[in-house]
């Protein structure tokens, strides 16, 4: 189901003053302009945006009332620290546990999502309103045209290492095939739902090959068609060895006929992993160190050169993604997005260079992304040539891991609710 922007219609939240504000900042040129002001201008805005934001989930949800009352946080002068004491588990959006934080009326028309569940634990599980939607689809365009340099649009064919059924188990491939179809991206899928395929935790499928070769030959010989490879790292690299290191016969059956390898992108392609790291084999770094010479594309100038690789971190709980910048491990977030990084020893922020709980948040109306999703992460100043290329932050992160058991009780038990 395709979640439409005009579904809130006439929903009264569309005339509160800050929804009104989050859809004007996530608009064009608004939001393209976000990545041009400096750390200072961003750190004002979001501490007037925070505090409206506060003001408007006071107003919309009994229990964040009640919770901001007995901490005694006035939305009129909070601060962007005060989201410390104001954070959500991704634990505590497990199973039904999301509606005690959804807006009390919130619009119809939305999408229930959840974590795949493979952990054994019941999924994490959250809604998003049509509003919601469409702020998550205008924040990580901008971001992936912030760093890629040039939109995606229906000008790109992009291939999706996934079946289309399993956008119901898997809230990235939802997320980015809805951002896709927003876009109106061609999109081909590399495996179908087939009884006879192999069984999977989402279901039994089958490699789709003629659609697979119908990508990699699309504009073969480096056209001028953009061709955008996503998938998650097992499944990026389950595809690549696939193609490039088959032997003998194999190897000249798959060079006649998918033209790979090496993999051509066409012009401005690019290798997007979004499968998360939280169960994997390979880690980007080595998949990215592993392949990058045999998935190429051309530039702008007609040179063959290789394609940048982008991973996202992101989950059922959280959104925008927070991309690395190409071909680095560094990440940096949306403009409108704050990362605070919390020592989980002493439940305190910790400031500048560190590491510590990554607690994420981001302006979004259905319920307050204000989210631990039990990753932990290490703040990193930008060196002065990435500094002069992504002005708006000094900082950027390196994923460190997901947190262990120990870990997410010693940092709940910090937490004053």
């Amino acid at each position: 189901m395709y979640v439409k922007f005009d579904a809130a219609g006439t929903h009264p939240i569309m005339q509160s003053r800050y929804v009104k504000r989050v859809l004007d900042l996530t608009s064009d040129p608004s939001c393209s302009n976000l990545f041009y002001k400096s750390p200072e201008e961003l750190a004002k805005l979001k501490t007037e945006l925070f505090r409206e934001e506060l003001g408007f989930f006071y107003d919309n949800n009994k229990d964040f009332r009640r919770r901001m009352d007995n901490l005694k946080i006035n939305p009129q002068d909070a601060n962007l620290e005060d989201a410390l004491q104001l954070a959500i588990f991704s634990d505590d959006l497990r199973g039904d546990g999301y509606n005690r934080y959804i807006i009390d009326n919130p619009p119809e028309g939305g999408k229930t999502n959840s974590s795949s569940g493979t952990t054994g634990k019941l999924p994490v599980t959250t809604y998003f309103s049509p509003v919601d939607y469409e702020l998550i689809r205008r924040m990580n365009n901008s971001m992936i045209t912030y760093l890629q340099g040039n939109q995606v649009d229906h000008n790109t064919m992009v291939l999706l290492l996934a079946a289309p059924e399993m956008r119901k188990y898997i809230s990235s491939l939802e997320y980015v095939s809805d951002w896709l179809e927003n876009r109106g991206v061609p999109t081909i899928h590399s495996m179908k739902a087939d009884e006879k395929g192999v069984k999977t935790p989402f279901g039994t499928f089958a490699q789709n090959r003629g659609d697979v070769i119908k990508f990699l030959n699309k504009d073969r010989f480096f056209g001028d068609t953009q061709k955008v490879l996503y998938g998650g790292n097992d499944g990026l690299y389950n595809f690549l060895e696939g193609l490039t290191n088959s032997k003998g016969g194999k190897r000249i059956f798959t060079k006649l006929l998918m033209g790979a390898p090496p993999v051509e992108l066409g012009k401005n392609g690019f290798v997007w992993s979004g499968g998360g790291p939280k169960r994997m084999n390979i880690s980007y770094e080595e998949l990215r160190e592993k392949y990058k010479d045999h998935v190429l594309t051309k530039d702008e100038e007609g040179r063959i050169v290789p394609a940048k690789w982008i991973d996202v971190l992101a989950g059922t709980e959280f959104q925008p993604a927070i991309p690395t910048i190409p071909d680095t491990s560094t990440r940096i977030h949306h403009p409108l997005t704050t990362l605070h990084l919390i020592d989980m020893s002493k439940y305190k922020l910790v400031e500048g260079e560190g590491q510590g709980s990554l607690l994420v948040q981001s302006p979004f109306t259905t319920y307050p992304m204000i989210v631990f999703p039990g990753d932990k992460a290490k703040r990193v100043r930008l060196p002065r040539v990435l500094k002069e290329k992504y002005q708006y932050t000094d900082y950027g992160y390196e994923y460190v891991g997901r947190m262990t058991p120990e870990e997410g009780v010693e940092l709940r038990t910090g937490c004053p609710m």
